[in-house]
């Protein structure tokens, strides 16, 4: 149960945040928006373990896999930010969604965990309504008759993101869940001569949406 109400807490915050994401994308650009995500989420997370009195031991094992989650976790959300900014936020956001139907998947596949047929019901139910919930379907129709640049680039972070949660799923099996975040959040700020700050900005270089679609706001 307690697990059941963490789920549905992360997905009332992720589609908050997906929103947001939307908004500052398009209006101060893909690299603002995933870099001021990692520096505020860095001091948030600090400060929550700090208070529940539950920080860390870190130790070295716990970079490569820190890595792994921080290199496919920023390329996904780098992605998710410029689909957001080019494609119809109704069509873009559960594409984008159904990461976590690839991550059962994964999980299933690659971790070897099983599930009930009420489970796999249950889940598809879910699932299934959270699309229909969150999607204009004439709109949907249309971007997916004649797929956009943000949706083509939505389903790349998909792929990405269903990656990045079935190697989380393994992390946090060997290692400290808190510690793992702090470090792969703290990563792509540590070492930006790795690459993140030339792609995002020859993604912000693609000022313009390809799409009709696509709501525009103006640069300040």
């Amino acid at each position: 149960m307690e697990a059941l109400l963490f789920g549905v807490g992360a997905a009332v915050a992720f589609g908050f945040g997906d929103y947001a994401a939307a908004m500052a994308s398009r209006r101060a650009g893909v690299a603002i928006t995933a870099l001021g995500m990692q520096v505020i989420g860095v001091v948030i997370i600090a400060a929550l373990i700090a208070a529940l009195g539950r920080w860390p031991e870190f130790s070295w094992v716990q970079v490569p896999w820190a890595f792994a989650l921080a290199v496919i976790g920023t390329l996904s959300l780098v992605a998710l930010y410029r689909a957001f900014a080019l494609g119809p936020i109704a069509v873009v956001s559960p594409v984008v969604a159904s990461y976590a139907a690839l991550s059962v998947v994964g999980i299933v596949v690659f971790l070897g965990e099983r599930f009930t047929l009420g489970q796999v019901v249950a889940i598809a139910t879910t699932f299934l309504g959270v699309v229909l919930a969150s999607t204009d379907i004439r709109q949907a129709r249309r971007a997916l008759v004649r797929p956009v640049e943000g949706v083509r680039i939505g389903v790349l972070a998909t792929v990405g993101f269903g990656i990045w949660g079935t190697l989380l799923a393994a992390a946090t099996r060997a290692n400290d869940p808190f510690a793992l975040v702090m470090i792969w959040r703290v990563l792509p700020l540590a070492v930006p001569e790795a690459g993140p700050e030339e792609l995002l900005d020859e993604l912000d270089e693609l000022d313009e949406p390809s799409s009709g679609y696509s709501i525009s706001f103006d640069r300040k």
